[in-house]
């Protein structure tokens, strides 16, 4: 809901309207915000070159850890995206199933 009210009007984003660390590619943020992935960014601040690095609220988040949830086709976006290694600061894991379809994307999870 909140990506979707800041794409409409980007004068409301924080910071003057500067993303903090990173670029908004808005296509991308559309993407991710479609399958629940909001505040998706990419982070350029104090990244080596030759790498990317993304951040974003866990997937389906809505205002607890146990909101969220890996399904398959979260993980091909993420693959899709480049993204081999996801790293979470949840104090709540993906289940072992949701783990295994990390796994099975090529996707590291720690």
């Amino acid at each position: 809901m909140i990506l979707h009210k800041l794409e409409q009007t980007p004068t409301t984003l924080p910071y003057n309207g500067v993303w903090p660390m990173g670029n908004r590619d808005t296509k991308l943020a559309d993407a991710a915000g479609k399958l629940k992935f909001y505040r998706f960014v990419e982070v350029n601040q104090y990244v080596a070159k030759g790498h990317k690095l993304f951040r974003s609220s866990a997937p389906a988040y809505e205002n607890d850890d146990k909101d969220q949830e890996m399904t398959e086709e979260r993980a091909r976006f993420l693959k899709q995206t480049g993204i081999d290694c996801l790293i979470s600061f949840n104090h709540v894991q993906y289940n072992v199933a949701q783990q295994g379809i990390l796994k099975a994307a090529g996707i590291t999870y720690l």
